[in-house]
């Protein structure tokens, strides 16, 4: 039986090739996504999500602001009901800027779906690029 590792997996594949419906199927519906930032305001996504539609709403805002252009999963590490990735991403932005990042990310599950995900980003980098 596939652990919550493999899960965490699939679900990245999902988001990197813009597959979000196989990705919802893996998080609990009150799922709780958020970027974990001093700033909120320093970019369009950064903030605290809830549930599916929420998620959703996460990836519009996103995908709204900025292209990803490099998606490379590093690492992924689990260990019972707590998974941690570890990312390299690069943006460019529609003005041209880049920004080019390693991210971190902490996934909780409950009963076999993802109950919370909470990032960790280059907020500098990010916020940099809105500036």
């Amino acid at each position: 039986m596939p652990g919550n590792a493999d899960t965490v997996r699939r679900v990245q594949q999902g988001m990197a090739t813009g597959d979000l419906l196989e990705s919802m199927a893996h998080l609990a519906k009150n799922v709780h996504w958020r970027v974990n930032v001093t700033d909120r305001e320093a970019a369009p996504w950064f903030g605290d999500y809830r549930g599916r539609q929420g998620v959703l709403a996460f990836f519009e805002a996103m995908t709204n602001a900025a292209e990803v252009t490099t998606y490379d999963i590093l690492s992924i590490v689990g260990d019972g009901d707590v998974v941690v990735v570890w990312l390299h991403l690069a943006f460019a932005f529609p003005d041209g800027r880049q920004v080019d990042m390693d991210e971190t990310q902490v996934w909780v599950f409950e009963d076999g779906k993802v109950k919370e995900m909470e990032m960790f980003v280059d907020t500098l980098a990010i916020a940099s690029a809105f500036a």
